[in-house]
């Protein structure tokens, strides 16, 4: 078989651990010669992080709802269809030899643009990150419209966000991350670790599985918040 792309078909998968990773193992078969190639999908990386991008891509070419890792064990045998990449390789124990492996894989017709991941996550891990490389006077382009120089800061991304919901009829599709915003938005002076307790104070349930009427019943309740006053070290004046 030669290097390049093909419509493929799962056959069948095992869960395991290794070094503190989740792994995911699946068998695909191949082109119009079937050929019996595997994949290795990370859900969980060593350092115990979801590795978002295997997790949704099991999650959009098998229908897995994302929770018990043996289903796709069980059910890999149905024969999903994926598009795959397959790329002639040295072999980790054998450098000096080539084998075919599977590259990438994708749902089918799924092999645009990648999903951008979830705004929490990435600005709650490189938000700092990023801030520090602009500086304090980031140089401005003049021949772009000017953009906000401080990145606002995350909600705390302690789950995996929900995936989107149809807003209801005549009504706001509340999310995590657009009442995060509101929060930050009527609390200008409080700092991260206040916002932070604030957001635990009122998000109580699992977020994982709130709804877009859930996230509404949080919006509410940030909007009756009173507004923290800005911190002062000067005794206030008599006059």
């Amino acid at each position: 078989m030669e290097a390049g792309k093909y419509g493929a078909v799962s056959n069948s998968a095992s869960v395991y651990e290794k070094d503190g990773k989740l792994i995911v193992a699946m068998e695909f078969s191949v082109g119009a010669e079937c050929e019996m190639l595997k994949k290795y999908f990370v859900l969980f990386k060593a350092d115990g992080s979801p590795n978002m991008n295997d997790y949704n891509l099991i999650r959009e070419f098998s229908g897995w709802d994302g929770i018990d890792p043996y289903w796709i064990q069980e059910n890999a045998g149905a024969e999903w269809p994926v598009e795959v990449v397959v790329a002639w390789e040295p072999g980790f124990k054998e450098p000096s030899k080539l084998f075919l492996n599977i590259k990438w894989v994708n749902a089918v017709g799924g092999a645009g643009m990648p999903e951008s991941s979830d705004r929490a996550t990435i600005m709650a891990r490189f938000g700092s990150k990023l801030r520090a490389l602009a500086g304090p006077k980031p140089v401005q382009n003049s021949r772009h419209t000017p953009v906000k120089t401080t990145a606002p800061s995350a909600p705390p991304a302690r789950v995996p966000p929900p995936a989107p919901t149809r807003p209801p009829p005549g009504g706001v599709n509340h999310t995590q991350t657009s009442c995060w915003d509101a929060l930050q938005s009527g609390q200008p002076n409080a700092s991260q670790a206040e916002l932070e307790d604030l957001w635990y104070s009122i998000v109580t349930g699992d977020q994982a599985t709130m709804t877009s009427a859930d996230w509404a019943k949080v919006a509410e309740a940030i909007s009756r918040l009173s507004v923290k006053p800005p911190a002062t070290d000067e005794e206030p004046m008599p006059f």
